[in-house]
Order: C-alpha cells, then sequence, then structure tokens
C-alpha cells in the first residue's frame, strides 16, 4: 500500500474532522509494544514491518459547492466539473431516444430541450426517457414548458433543470407511481424497500396482501428507477435518489400541499406556523431541531405523520394525535416512551404504526387499535409482549426483530392473529415454551400453526426437537430461520429467501416437518457439525431441490452426496 486513494463523495458542508473520520493527517510513527525508545521504534520501521504507515496519501472530496472543498481545509487543487458540450449532451439524448431523435417532426424539439437542460446530465437524462415514446405534440409542449421555468428554485439548482426534473416527474405514467416517487423523496436517502412498503400498505396505496404489495411496490420501483428518478442500488433492498431530484420532489410535495419533510439543525419556520402545517397530508419531522410539540396537533387531513428524535427530552404530549383523526400511517422512531400517550387509542383508521429502536414501557393501549394490519418494535428495548396485542386480528405483519431484551411473548397472543402474513421474531426472541402446557408464561412454536396465511417467517428455535412434528413449513415463501444456540453472525448476503442456519451437537433423527424445511431450503447454514450425518443422509435420499449455497462446504463428503 505505497499509494492511497481517498474519496469523500457528496460533501455538504464545510467543518468535517478528518481525524474523526479516521484518516490521519500527518505520518507519526507509531508506540510498538514493548520498544523502549523511539530509536528502536524508527530502526523497526526501516526494516519494513511497517513501511505501509508512510503510504502516499491523497484525498479526494467531492461537492456541489465551491465553497465547501476551499472551506474544508484549504483544498490544494479544485477542479470544476463542467457542463456537457452540445455535441456531448446531442448524443446522450440519442443515446437514450434513438433514431427518433431525428426524425423530422420531433428533431428541432429535442434540440431546444438539449440546449434548455443547459449540459446537465442529470436533466438530459430524466428527459429524454420522460420523452422518449411520447408523441411530437408532448415534445413540444416540453420545450414550452423549460422556456418558462418553474418560480422555484434553490441557490445551486437553476430554474431549468428544476423544470426538467418536475416535467420528468408529471410525466410519470400513473397517479400511483408519482405518489410512489414523492413518498420515496420524503421517506429520504437510502431506506429500505421494506419500509416504503410498510409505509404504503398503510396508506392504502398498494396492493390488499403484503406478498402482493410487495411485488407491487418492486415494480414501481423498478419503473423509477428506468426513469433515472431513483439510482441503481448495488443492494436491491434500497433505494435512493440524485440529491438535486430529491431536493426537487420535496420542494413539489411541499407546494402542492402533499407532504413536508422537516431535516436540520434548526427550528423549520413551518413547523412554527400551525395554520400552513394544517393542509399537508404527510408529514416527516426527522431529527428537526424542533422546541417542543404543541399539546394537539391540527391535522384534520393528515394520513401520515414520522418524528425521528433520540432526544430524550422530547416527549409527546397525552392529546397530542386528538387532532389526527385521520391518521392511516403513525412512525415513531428513537423516541423515549414511559408509556404511550393515550390519544394514540384514538386512532381508529391507523394501518401502520412502527416503533424503530424506541425506548418503550407500557404499550397495552396499542390493544385499542382493531384496524391496526402492520406492527413495527424493531430495535426496541421492550421486554414483554403484552397480552392486549393479541386483540389485533386485523393485524397482517407483525415486526419484533432486533428486541434484544424481548423475554416475554405471552401464550395465545400469536395464535389470536389468524390474518397474519409475516412475522418477524429472528435476532430477538428464542424463549420459546412447551407445547400444550398451560402452567407457563410464554407461547409454544405450536401456536404459529393457526396461522394458516404465513408466507414469510424469521425465527430462533433454541432446540430443533422443539418444532412440531405438523408444523405448516411448506406455506412459506420465505423465511430465515436459526435453529440451535444463537447465532453471532445471522446476517446473509447472498440474496436467498429461504435460509437456515442449522447449529446440531447431537446426531438424531429429523421429524416430517424439518425434512420438509430441508428440502426448501436456498441457503443452508451448518455450525458445529455433530448432525452433519442426518443432513448428509436427507441428502443422499432426497436431495435438496432448491439449494444453491452451502455453508461451509462439506469437504469431507463425496461430491455426488451434496450435489442438488
Amino acid at each position: 500500500m505505497k499509494k492511497v486513494l481517498i474519496i469523500l463523495d457528496d460533501i455538504w458542508r464545510p467543518g468535517i474532522d478528518l481525524e474523526e473520520l479516521g484518516i490521519p493527517l500527518r505520518n507519526e510513527p507509531k508506540k510498538i509494544e514493548g520498544s523502549s525508545s523511539r530509536e528502536e521504534h524508527a530502526e523497526w520501521i526501516e526494516g519494513g514491518s511497517l513501511r505501509e504507515e508512510y503510504a502516499e496519501r491523497k484525498i479526494l472530496v467531492i461537492s456541489r459547492d465551491a465553497n465547501v472543498l476551499s472551506d474544508l481545509m484549504g483544498s490544494q487543487q479544485n477542479f470544476l466539473l463542467h457542463q456537457l458540450k452540445y455535441e456531448e449532451a446531442w448524443e446522450l439524448l440519442k443515446r437514450i431516444v434513438g433514431d427518433r431523435a431525428e426524425r423530422d417532426d420531433i428533431h428541432s424539439a429535442a434540440i431546444e430541450i438539449v440546449r434548455e437542460c443547459g449540459g446537465l446530465p442529470l436533466a438530459i437524462t430524466t428527459m429524454a426517457k420522460a420523452l422518449k415514446n411520447k408523441e411530437p405534440y408532448e415534445w413540444m409542449d416540453a420545450v414550452r414548458i423549460l422556456k418558462r421555468p418553474s418560480s422555484e428554485n434553490f441557490d445551486d439548482i437553476s430554474a431549468s433543470v428544476y423544470s426538467a426534473i418536475e416535467l420528468s416527474y408529471s410525466h410519470l405514467e400513473s397517479e400511483k407511481l408519482k405518489k410512489t416517487f414523492l413518498l420515496c423523496c420524503l421517506i429520504g436517502h437510502g431506506y429500505s424497500i421494506q419500509y416504503l412498503l410498510m409505509v404504503g400498505v398503510g396508506l392504502g396505496l398498494f396492493a390488499n396482501t403484503i406478498e402482493q404489495a410487495r411485488n407491487e411496490v418492486l415494480t414501481l420501483i423498478s419503473k423509477l428507477r428506468a426513469s433515472s428518478l431513483l439510482i441503481d442500488n448495488s443492494d436491491s433492498n434500497y433505494f435512493d435518489m440524485h440529491d438535486l431530484i430529491h431536493d426537487v420532489a420535496v420542494s413539489i410535495a411541499s407546494r402542492d400541499r402533499h407532504g413536508l419533510l422537516l431535516t436540520g439543525d434548526h427550528e423549520p419556520k413551518e413547523w412554527s406556523d400551525r395554520k400552513e402545517m394544517k393542509g399537508f397530508k404527510w408529514i416527516r419531522l426527522q431529527n428537526a431541531n424542533i422546541n417542543g410539540l404543541p399539546d394537539v396537533f391540527e391535522g384534520r387531513q393528515l394520513t401520515f405523520f414520522s418524528l425521528e428524535n433520540n432526544e430524550a427530552s422530547l416527549k409527546i404530549p397525552e392529546e397530542f394525535f386528538e387532532g389526527m383523526q385521520e391518521l392511516k400511517v403513525l412512525d415513531l422512531a428513537e423516541m423515549h416512551f414511559t408509556s404511550l400517550p393515550s390519544s394514540i387509542g384514538l386512532l381508529k383508521v391507523l394501518r401502520t404504526l412502527c416503533f424503530y429502536g424506541c425506548s418503550l414501557g407500557d404499550i397495552s393501549i396499542i390493544g385499542k387499535l382493531k384496524n391496526l394490519e402492520i406492527l413495527i418494535i424493531s430495535g426496541s428495548d421492550i421486554e414483554e409482549l403484552p397480552r392486549e396485542i393479541g386483540e389485533l386480528t386485523q393485524l397482517k405483519l407483525l415486526d419484533l426483530s432486533c428486541c434484544s431484551e424481548l423475554k416475554i411473548i405471552p401464550q395465545h397472543v400469536l395464535a389470536r392473529m389468524s390474518r397474519l402474513e409475516e412475522l418477524y421474531l429472528g435476532k430477538a426472541f428464542d424463549g420459546w415454551g412447551v407445547e400444550e402446557n398451560d402452567n407457563q408464561r410464554n407461547a409454544s412454536l405450536a401456536e404459529l400453526k393457526h396461522l394458516k396465511k404465513l408466507t414469510n417467517l424469521e425465527v430462533c428455535i433454541p432446540d430443533i426437537q422443539m418444532i412440531p412434528k405438523d408444523f405448516f413449513f411448506e406455506n412459506l415463501k420465505r423465511f430465515e430461520i436459526f435453529i440451535g444456540p444463537k447465532w453471532e453472525d445471522q446476517d446473509s448476503s447472498f440474496g436467498s429467501s429461504r435460509i437456515l442456519k442449522l447449529h446440531l451437537n447431537a446426531s438424531i433423527s429429523f421429524n416430517y416437518s424439518v425434512k420438509m424445511l430441508l428440502k426448501m431450503t436456498e441457503e443452508l447454514h451448518l455450525r458445529e457439525l455433530a448432525g452433519v450425518q442426518n443432513v448428509v443422509d436427507e441428502l443422499n435420499a432426497e436431495g435438496f431441490p432448491d439449494l444453491n449455497r452451502l455453508s461451509p462446504a462439506l469437504s469431507n463428503t463425496p461430491s455426488s452426496k451434496i450435489a442438488t
């Protein structure tokens, strides 16, 4: 490592401490344990063992604001990335549109669009994809709009670029696609598609079942990526967008009174204008610096409210939600509660309720939300699931993943959720009780047999012999199941939908349910291998038709026995 290039992309403001990021600015020799002097240390380095400490380092900082570069740390050289020349811009449009750009009825409009986009690749790309298959009159109308740019503007976004992105948005094929795009931008950068799904289902934007809704969301995300309004992501489970597109979309949502996103270090002026806030349908407060919450928030049209704030001093007043009778999605992240505000019980049409990373006390009031379909308590410090949760008979999805303090799920609570389609308990709860024992506090795995609609399951099972012999694994479309003592490394990164992690410390016979589970598994992880012969016997007998990854590879097993 004689030369190292460090790239800091998308820097928004000056004042970043590179030392805090772990980027040393000086090549100072480090003290070697056991060495008695600097001379010994230097001599040791001369021998070559730490020569990489003296590597040549260059730091490349990328920003939309040239002032950030000079203020950041006094950059030595600044390079301006110029707009495309006309010829380059024309070739970019032609590459997307094809020969249609040369047609007599489109050619002049295409030239004007390239000129109006000002050589910015993002604007050209979004416009070209929006108009690619449109009629000539739509091209001409796009030229008209670009020549009369929107009055909306930002310091670092030209009016013409703003209009180009807005026009690309307006050409989306359906209102559902437009709403999905605005929702993506309101949610923000780098969020999971699963979270978008939870919000969209709650708003009634997507299909009825969770599985159908997931397929619909993935289709819509694919269309938005094809339009260049969302960025292709290396991780298909997440979505993201360019900063310029995000800023324009948030502005459009605010202008049309659809959604409001408040972030930042200063209290936003919109928050202090209660009359202004009343008209929005979606409001998201993402670590916004706000001086408290009103006793009652008047939001009669509000259907989605999100509050993320890790300040323990911020409290939600008891009557805060009384003015949100139409609320369908409530997302509270990193909040601190001893008990939930009593006014939450008044949200009779609420369909999605999220507590991400919250400190929770008494949440039994949730049992009053009879129309709730999605409940997320992921990453929170809840210790006992209240028995009142069993009243949520309309629940389709329950997520208790990563609740490391969860010790008690009362008997008969899960069995009452007959409409449950997805259940996430992995990385958290493994205190299952014994089947048909009414004297225990915790639910048994046998309760899951009552969930006939369950298609997605994540669960930890401490002992393989706890799995009922008549379990219904064949109904599952996706699962991540951990069997045996808790797995420290529980994450998988191979894109499989059906994952089994098996820790056997003794050789046992597999019952029918376990055999069915093995046959359905796409990705199989083994540990301790005390019972590996059982797995090999199953492979040899019937094979694993869907298996595409085995970890670790059974190097001492004939390859013919692990072929799939």
